[in-house]
């Protein structure tokens, strides 16, 4: 735990399974150090791996699925357009936290598990409703945070770096879908 405040006090950015291993090695350093001992650690593939496959990626068939998944969409998704207007205070940020009851927690997992998805598909195709009811629309756009080590890489479980991204993600449904519906749909794009 002290080694996670130490960690975390200095915003160093990495992904959570890489941060993790830092924090497992820088352990075993400071154990050995304590005791005196003289420690080896293992060699690690380096993040230019990393980064000599992303410039060996087929950029043409990324750029042509991104340009047919966002194709005709044209609208910005918001949250604050027109609550801000009949209010006379100025918009301003604030985090809002709440838990699940148990139950709704139970209930959540059942509905994941009858529809062989994802809590985060649940959330995500929930998300993507409220936004749609802010913005009047059946379609909308927002930002998913993704992890992204590519299983092609060899080595890349060993790897410390960032490996996340931020892709749009977009839930266009139909006013006579079902929310199962909606959810497979949802997963699919994921799978995507």
């Amino acid at each position: 735990n002290e080694y996670y405040k130490i960690w975390s006090n200095h915003h160093i950015n990495l992904d959570g399974w890489s941060a993790n291993a830092v924090l497992v090695e820088f352990e075993h350093i400071y154990e050995s150090k304590v005791k005196g001992e003289n420690l080896e650690l293992n060699s690690l593939k380096l993040y230019s791996d990393y980064i000599s496959w992303l410039n060996n990626f087929d950029k043409n068939k990324a750029a042509y699925y991104w340009k047919s998944y966002l194709n005709h969409y044209d609208k910005k998704a918001s949250l604050k357009g027109e609550a801000r207007k009949f209010s006379g205070e100025k918009y301003a940020h604030k985090d809002y936290k709440f838990n699940l009851t148990e139950q709704t927690f139970l209930k959540l997992q059942q509905i994941a598990a009858a529809n062989k998805t994802t809590l985060n598909t649940i959330i995500q195709s929930a998300w993507g409703i409220l936004l749609s009811k802010y913005n009047n629309t059946n379609d909308v756009v927002f930002g998913s945070l993704v992890s992204g080590r590519p299983s092609t890489l060899e080595g890349v479980q060993d790897i410390i770096g960032i490996f996340i991204n931020t892709v749009p993600h977009r839930i266009r449904y139909e006013s006579t879908q079902s929310f199962d519906e909606l959810l497979h749909q949802t997963q699919h794009s994921f799978i995507e």
